[in-house]
């Protein structure tokens, strides 16, 4: 019986109002347990750089201002805004930011706090924001972008400056109520703090300078502990590339995977003869019904003229200005019928698949429609086949071929590229934006580009999305790949860290851990697929989310990275380091089968290069920790870091792979 998923959604926060929300100093009286994100006792500004704004901020570090704590470094990081109304009427802003150590669950904590120092000199705000300085809008995101969201999008900015001159320890609240935030409360990778300083014409047109200091997150030590994951399977499908509309409350979320990098010809008119044609398998579809608008195409985009990343971006339909597309989606057709004057509305259901093309048209809707024509079904084999640089036409299935002409100056001027790129791919397209698409996919089994020079013929039965070409994914969550083998898809609940899937012949055992392939998150929950091999024998399995303790360390050497359910723990090689300049190495607490446990346990890093500069101890936050390492002693012999744990000696120590040093 095939279980349907019941994904849940992220929906994207507003900058919706402003609030006050000030607590006591806890600055000096932080736990074992709160997240420590900044203290700038070290003499840098930790990673804390401008991110975006018209008002284009720096950080400094600043010896000679701190707040505390007591005992600790001497120092705050300064920052500098140069805001002005007059040009900067539209984005009379900056936001800056930095990445956490690890992945950070923000669901284990309840506030953020952070200490603000606003230089005297700075003006006060003239009729807006009672003579404060301006709003901070503390965000989180993950490092893929994805996600952002205010840390409390009811209340989402902090005010500060109403006593100039003077340290002031600000609190603010984490939401752990909306439901919608949960996937990015758990999976923060980045912090940034947003300041504006105009609104309807009113605010700063001068420099303004204020100290930060002492930002950490304090953790919720009175709650009932999270309940465990639950766990749903569903039906895998055939084999290919599943693409889900899950990862976007939007209504323009468009994802694909596209041609290999770099640059190369995949555009018809560069190839020096014909036919070119390009097609696409749709496999699975969703209803017409409660679908409608739901979108598959494909995109041949003249990259000479596409702005800067939109070969992995999901909408050159939108910001490329010279692309040529197929698209077919779900469509209904209205019509009315009388009888004895009683009208009739008739609703027919099939699809509708598009010829569309435009040239110089950046960040519009391409317009141009040679053909359109109303087939049954989306399912099956679409090829797009040019005869010659103008003239092409589409077939698939349930319909008879069309036709189609482009003009000749267009495709002279704009489809004779040295370079593009072809995207296959999916769009949300609700329409009204009323998420009747949320939680939609489709899917593909086969792409073909024949008669260019860079032929495509993927029926994508390798292991992995790349085994035979590099695909590139415009999202890491929402383009699924499905290896042939892949009999399930398990789907369990966040918050699961620390969790992970087991699996049995019966409810007694014996269980076994589960590696759920090519993992990945949509709204609050971690999909995975189960392959038919992993399966007990017999006619029944039963799956269950265990949480296995955390048992020994793992050092991560730069070039490595770290793969669960594998006999190493890991994958890659370590790259070669120079003698005399640092590196950082990752170490995780990890459980019998490598999984990161979240642990905070001192650890203490030691080398065979008796002459390495070496960290001082620290404590692992969420599980891992990175060290900064020096091996001053070129090899042979390579040489390998270790880590220890200090609070408990009977977790297994962890010694990195042998590095070469140069």
């Amino acid at each position: 019986m095939q279980l349907k998923p019941n994904v849940g959604q992220w929906l994207p926060s507003a900058l919706i109002g402003f609030a006050l929300a000030v607590g006591a100093d806890r600055a000096l009286a932080q736990s074992d347990q709160d997240y420590i994100v900044s203290l700038f006792d070290d003499g840098t500004t930790q990673g804390w750089n401008y991110n975006y704004g018209g008002a284009h901020c720096t950080t400094e570090f600043d010896p000679g201002m701190n707040r505390g704590p007591v005992g600790g470094g001497e120092g705050s990081m300064k920052v500098t805004i140069p805001f002005d109304l007059s040009t900067l009427a539209g984005d009379n802003q900056t936001d800056f930011e930095t990445a956490l150590p690890a992945p950070l669950d923000l669901t284990k904590f309840t506030q953020l706090h952070f200490s603000v120092y606003v230089d005297p000199s700075s003006a006060h705000l003239s009729g807006w924001g009672n003579s404060q300085l301006g709003p901070i809008r503390p965000h989180i995101r993950q490092p893929n972008w994805s996600g952002d969201v205010s840390i409390n999008p009811s209340s989402d900015s902090q005010w500060v400056g109403s006593d100039y001159g003077t340290w002031h320890d600000y609190v603010m609240p984490i939401d752990q109520t909306v439901a919608a935030n949960q996937a990015t409360l758990a999976n923060t990778g980045i912090l940034g703090l947003q300041m504006w300083s105009g609104w309807d014409g009113v605010g700063l047109t001068n420099q303004v300078i204020f100290w930060l200091d002492n930002v950490w997150f304090e953790a919720n030590t009175n709650t009932a502990p999270t309940p465990p994951p639950v766990v749903s399977l569903s039906k895998a499908g055939i084999p290919g590339v599943r693409i889900s509309m899950d990862g976007s409350g939007g209504q323009w979320d468009r994802q694909a995977i596209s041609t290999p990098a770099p640059n190369a010809s995949y555009i018809w008119t560069a190839q020096g003869g014909y036919p070119v044609s390009y097609s696409l398998t749709i496999t699975d579809f969703p209803s017409v019904a409660p679908h409608l608008g739901y979108e598959a195409h494909m995109y041949i985009v003249n990259q000479d003229t596409a702005p800067a990343g939109n070969d992995t971006g999901g909408s050159p339909d939108w910001a490329c200005p010279d692309l040529f597309i197929f698209r077919i989606e779900n469509h209904v057709t209205t019509s009315y019928t009388t009888n004895a004057d009683i009208i009739t509305t008739n609703l027919t259901y099939d699809a509708m698949a598009q010829i569309q093309w435009k040239t110089n048209y950046p960040n519009a809707n391409a317009t141009n429609v040679p053909v359109l024509v109303f087939p049954p079904s989306a399912l099956g084999t679409w090829t797009v086949t040019f005869t010659d640089a103008t003239h092409g036409s589409l077939s698939g299935p349930g319909m008879t071929s069309a036709d189609f002409t482009l003009p000749d100056e267009a495709v002279a001027n704009s489809f004779s590229p040295s370079a593009s790129f072809v995207q296959f791919g999916c769009f949300k397209n609700d329409g009204n934006n009323d998420g009747h698409n949320n939680d939609a996919s489709g899917a593909f089994s086969h792409v073909a580009i024949s008669g260019t020079a860079n032929p495509i013929d993927d029926d994508f039965s390798g292991t992995t999305l790349t085994n035979k070409y590099a695909w590139r994914k415009t999202s890491d969550n929402e383009v699924l790949y499905i290896a042939p083998g892949t009999a399930w898809f398990i789907k369990w609940s966040l918050p699961a860290f620390g969790f992970n899937p087991a699996v049995a012949p019966s409810v007694t055992g014996p269980w076994t851990q589960l590696a759920a392939s090519g993992q990945y998150q949509v709204g609050t929950n971690t999909i995975g697929g189960v392959l038919a091999s992993a399966l007990p024998q017999g006619n029944k399995a039963f799956f269950q989310m265990v949480k296995y303790p955390f048992v020994k360390l793992q050092v991560l050497m730069p070039g490595e990275t770290s793969a669960p359910n594998t006999p190493t723990g890991k994958t890659g090689t370590p790259t070669v380091q120079a003698a005399g300049v640092a590196f950082n190495v990752t170490v995780n607490a990890v459980d019998q089968y490598w999984n990161v446990v979240p642990a905070t346990d001192e650890i203490a890093i030691t080398s065979s290069d008796s002459g390495a500069t070496l960290p001082a101890n620290a404590k692992l936050a969420n599980g891992s920790q990175t060290f900064s390492v020096m091996l001053n002693t070129a090899s042979p012999p390579d040489f390998t870091v270790t880590a220890t744990d200090v609070t408990d000696s009977g977790k297994t120590a962890g010694t990195g792979s042998p590095t070469t040093v140069q």
